[in-house]
């Protein structure tokens, strides 16, 4: 994955998982998304999936891990998501 497609993937991630999250949590999600912090955004976004224990499908936590193992980052929560 390049870099220009792991940034558009990544930008996704506030608007496709936040309504799932509690609100505060989204927020924090779009403040990193407004930053450009693309690692931190996947590594973020996987953890609180993980700790909110919002359902995910199998081919979401696919491509969750796919950009994990894309930014080196993250990868430690894909396990501990809760695949619906």
């Amino acid at each position: 994955m390049n870099d220009d497609e792991l940034m558009s993937r990544a930008a996704e991630l506030p608007s496709r998982f936040g309504p799932r999250l509690p609100d505060d949590h989204a927020a924090v999600l779009r403040r990193i998304e407004g930053g450009g912090e693309w690692d931190m955004l996947v590594t973020e976004t996987i953890a609180a999936l993980a700790k909110h224990k919002a359902p995910v499908t199998s081919a979401e936590r696919d491509e969750l891990r796919e950009l994990a193992e894309a930014t080196g980052e993250g990868g430690e929560y894909v396990a501990a998501l809760t695949v619906r």
